[in-house]
């Protein structure tokens, strides 16, 4: 067996984190069960390395509690740029000891956010890439996860909603136009992946949700134009209402 080169001369050029043969075929489920159980694995290597990282938050390292049940201050940015995440009084989540396959993470109770201090300087119709390693304890209630930028007008935020029965959304500016609209229902432990490139919302926004890409465009067709690129973990950046109620081990965002 040989890895990371074929027969011919052509090597592999990028990240392996994990690689499993069996001497069988698997099922679909046996398929889903592995990947959900090395997400959050997966995310923790290395990540500084990949060119365009931003910001990275992971609950076990830069928490300003690592006790159970307690209240998080401060989760510091582990990508070395220094866009630490905070919070005070009754809207600081709560750290967990043993949330996702043993490993910590970060829970929220639909009233509970973190906000970056400074803008991470991704602003215009940039592209931008978001890693979430998240739980919910009410998929069939709206919650917001995150978003960046700081207004509701038309263009100048991004970010992630789910609806009832957590179809999901991307908000562009203005809560009521979304970029993408999916259906179904996202499971306990889920990897969202949200990438943006230049140009209109509808032809430039993927969703994955644990590997699987659902791209159904929906009105607007606007460009976005971030001017203040605060990041919100939790919530969106203009409106609290309807946060995030479950919890978030990783969460990581690229300019790219």
């Amino acid at each position: 067996t040989t890895l990371g080169f074929a027969y011919g001369g052509t090597y592999w050029a990028g990240h392996i984190a994990t690689l499993r043969t069996y001497a069988r075929g698997l099922t679909a489920a046996e398929v889903k069960q592995n990947f959900l159980a090395q997400a959050y694995r997966y995310l923790a290597t290395d990540v500084p390395s990949i060119a365009g990282i931003k910001a990275w938050y992971r609950a076990d390292a830069g928490t300003s509690t690592t006790t159970d049940a307690a209240s998080v201050t401060t989760w510091n940015d582990q990508s070395g740029n220094g866009y630490n995440l905070s919070q005070a009084g009754a809207a600081r989540p709560t750290y967990g000891a043993n949330c996702m396959n043993g490993r910590p993470c970060l829970r929220f109770n639909q009233t509970q956010y973190m906000n970056t201090g400074a803008m991470l300087g991704i602003t215009g119709d940039a592209p931008l890439t978001v890693f979430a390693v998240c739980t919910t304890v009410a998929p069939s209630q709206v919650q917001r996860l995150f978003s960046l930028g700081a207004s509701n007008t038309t263009g100048t935020m991004i970010g992630y909603r789910s609806h009832g029965n957590f179809a999901s959304t991307i908000p562009y500016g203005n809560q009521a136009n979304y970029g993408i609209f999916t259906t179904g229902v996202v499971p306990r432990l889920t990897l969202i992946t949200l990438t943006k490139t230049t140009g209109p919302v509808n032809t430039s926004v993927t969703l994955r949700r644990n590997g699987v890409a659902d791209t159904t465009p929906a009105t607007p067709t606007d460009t976005l134009n971030l001017t203040n690129s605060i990041l919100r973990v939790g919530a969106y950046t203009d409106d609290t209402v309807q946060a995030w109620k479950g919890a978030i081990s990783e969460f990581i965002l690229f300019d790219q």
